[in-house]
């Protein structure tokens, strides 16, 4: 009996993978035709109108959050599928602390369906110990080797968001090696934005006990570096992270070459 009711599910199998490949495809070719009109890829409107669809279609009811889940998923993927389309790079995201870049590349791996990586947080895992106790025990000199062999790992990632830390553009070899397949997202920030996010913030080594104008003179020796290798520039300003994301999608779906 039990080896009935696998090939039973082996058959069903069969149809979905072969379902979903056709799915994908679509989803290819709706990405094709959005670019060549300048339309969004990220639409959720139409995913939750399709959702909606769904509901009203099932005739068994028995397992409509569990289908309803599936759906979801499907619709990051397809979003994954469409984007890499028309935006076959990864999106590197550099700025100043305190610009979002972190909370913005989260956000935008979560809508694109890409996979997500902070190179603060890998240096961290790699060396067991804090930015911050890096800075203190073992100095800056320390801190950018450890975030230069953490960049050296990621050249090799597809379908990605990178958030870099603020200082990864004073290496030219991190330069060089996220281009190799990214494209650099500078997220700017005005001194006033920075400071008072940053303001209470004690993990931040290089602007401890500083005040206002450390930062902004700070900043402002970095504007040069972003803007050298930027390809795109989203100011960040009073603006919602869900909005953020919405023009940086378009942004880049209807720009890329």
């Amino acid at each position: 009996m039990l080896d009935k009711l696998r090939l039973e599910i082996d058959s069903f199998d069969a149809v979905l993978t072969e379902t979903l490949y056709r799915r994908f495809a679509a989803a290819a070719r709706v990405a094709a035709y959005k670019k060549e009109r300048g339309l969004a890829v990220y639409q959720p409107e139409r995913e939750a109108a399709v959702l909606n669809k769904i509901a009203g279609i099932m005739k068994n009811k028995s397992f409509g959050v569990e289908i309803q889940e599936l759906y979801r998923h499907i619709f990051q993927l397809s979003r994954r599928v469409q984007i890499h389309q028309v935006f076959p790079y990864n999106m590197v995201f550099i700025g100043f602390m305190g610009s979002g870049k972190s909370t913005i590349g989260r956000y935008l791996a979560e809508i694109s369906g890409y996979n997500y990586y902070d190179v603060d947080t890998m240096i961290e895992q790699q060396a067991g110990q804090s930015v911050q106790e890096i800075f203190s025990i073992h100095g800056e000199k320390h801190f950018r080797s450890l975030e230069r062999e953490v960049v050296e790992r990621l050249r090799t990632v597809d379908h990605a968001v990178i958030a870099c830390g603020g200082g990864v553009v004073l290496d030219a070899a991190n330069v060089s090696h996220l281009k190799e397949k990214g494209k650099f997202i500078w997220l700017k920030a005005a001194p006033e934005t920075v400071y008072e996010r940053l303001k209470h913030q004690n993990n931040r080594p290089l602007i401890k006990d500083k005040n206002f104008d450390d930062i902004k003179n700070l900043l402002k020796s970095r504007e040069g570096l972003y803007g050298a290798v930027a390809d795109y520039e989203v100011a960040t300003d009073g603006k919602l992270i869900s909005d953020i994301g919405h023009d940086i999608m378009n942004m880049i779906t209807n720009t890329a070459k």
